[in-house]
């Protein structure tokens, strides 16, 4: 959204919002906690940067 909007407090009775589930965003952050989980040891940092590729099966 532009600034113009996100940053109007008139936007709320001009929008709506709804609810739903990315289901990329939910398979990203499925294997990113299962990577975390099988690398404790790495260190924050690292852990901080990890990007989730998504490839057609």
């Amino acid at each position: 959204m532009p600034i113009s909007v996100c940053h109007d407090e008139q936007t709320p009775f001009h929008f709506t919002a709804d609810v739903g589930i990315c289901q990329i965003s939910l398979m990203q952050s499925l294997k990113l906690d299962e990577w975390k989980k099988d690398h404790a040891d790495e260190n924050e940092l690292k852990q901080s940067a990890l990007t989730v590729g998504i490839k057609p099966r």
